[in-house]
């Protein structure tokens, strides 16, 4: 099983959620441009592999992101806001859009 990480701070601090998902037997390839990703840059990275998964950051999940992903199945925007995902069409291609809501929680209390 593929995934694809989008968000170039993914596991930068701690590669704890990297063992996890090697252990999980999923394969997880990561953004090697460092920076925040354009459309057609998403589209080459998931068009290279048959990823069923998507760690994303903010960068554009448009529809013609995800006519180029025909196996994607689910998306997980890493962050809360979701701006930058086009859901409708997501839900149009069974594709799953979920967040992570908590994970400000501490960094606003501190």
């Amino acid at each position: 099983m593929n995934v694809l990480v989008t968000t170039s701070s993914f596991a930068s601090q701690d590669k704890t959620p990297l063992k996890m998902l090697t252990k999980a037997k999923i394969a997880c390839d990561g953004n090697p441009y460092k920076r925040k990703l354009t459309e057609d840059e998403v589209i080459g990275l998931l068009s290279k592999k048959r990823y069923v998964g998507l760690l994303a950051g903010v960068e554009p999940l448009t529809a013609k992101v995800f006519d180029a992903a025909k196996d994607l199945k689910v998306i997980s925007r890493i962050g809360v806001g979701m701006d930058s995902v086009d859901r409708d069409a997501a839900k149009q291609r069974g594709i799953k859009v979920v967040n992570t809501p908590d994970v400000l929680t501490d960094a606003v209390a501190e």
